[in-house]
């Protein structure tokens, strides 16, 4: 249902300012690929001429241009070529068609003023602007890129998609969750939504045994099974489940609270660590 949602927010896009729209999704719930098609399907219907796709680094902004760039292939959409027959712009970082233009562009290579001939960027995708190991100061700059240098940039009546899973607890993603952002005020804030619903777990003899409800077929409990046993519980439980609320480093680790752990004791009302 909220992969409906953002389709529909994107097929919705007129020539007003839509509401800006937040994909908070889990790892492997087609974040990138749906925001990829979106682009292609708003250059292809000339909905907006001119698309900016930003991620963190301009390295993987570009990747994500280049799936655009197969995309539109596959569609049969040819590039634009001068009057001598030479491509107008079929790049790692652009692709330019006789009707729209689609520029990629990382955080870490932001630039004023970005625009193609008179058109300003129409749509901005925002994907993978979030890094693992992002800390308070990382996050402050890319916030600040983003506010004063890349939104600033989009037409008046520009669409903003967010796509991008929670991360950590202190990730632009995570404050546009729970509110803490002050920019893209009027935002559609779809999720975070995670793989598995009613997630439950126990761990019997070393092996982890679960249980769940998986949100989108593509991504089922056998397969969410399967990542667990690949990257670890603890990775799956921030990537996919979104639990990134429990802080890094503190005295009481898990393995010493797993080694330590109690079993044998009479019926408790709370158990407390603290």
């Amino acid at each position: 249902n909220h992969q409906v949602e953002l389709w529909d927010w994107a097929w919705a896009i007129g020539t007003e300012r839509p509401r800006p729209f937040a994909a908070l999704f889990s790892r492997g719930a087609a974040k990138s690929t749906t925001a990829e098609l979106v682009s292609a399907m708003v250059g292809i219907t000339r909905k907006r001429p001119y698309i900016v796709y930003v991620s963190g680094t301009q390295d993987l902004a570009d990747k994500h241009v280049q799936s655009i760039g197969a995309l539109l292939e596959a569609a049969g959409i040819t590039r634009s070529v001068n009057r001598y027959g030479s491509s107008k712009g079929w790049r790692r970082d652009r692709l330019r068609t006789d009707t729209f233009t689609i520029d990629s562009l990382g955080l870490d290579t932001a630039a004023r003023g970005i625009r193609v001939d008179d058109a300003r960027p129409g749509l901005i995708v925002l994907d993978d602007v979030d890094s693992l190991h992002d800390t308070a100061e990382t996050v402050r700059k890319k916030t600040e890129t983003l506010t004063e240098t890349i939104l600033p940039s989009g037409s008046n009546e520009c669409a903003i998609l967010f796509v991008q899973n929670l991360m950590h607890r202190d990730s632009i993603a995570s404050k546009i969750a729970d509110g803490r952002a002050d920019f893209l005020s009027d935002r559609i804030v779809s999720g975070p939504h995670p793989a598995l619903l009613n997630f439950k777990y126990e761990i019997v003899d070393g092996i982890i045994q679960c249980d769940g409800v998986a949100t989108w077929d593509g991504q089922s409990l056998e397969d969410c099974k399967a990542f667990i046993k690949t990257w670890g519980l603890r990775a799956f439980l921030r990537e996919c489940q979104h639990q990134v609320n429990e802080a890094e480093n503190g005295i009481w680790k898990r393995e010493f609270i797993e080694k330590n752990r109690v079993t044998q004791h009479p019926a408790l009302i709370k158990i407390v660590v603290g």
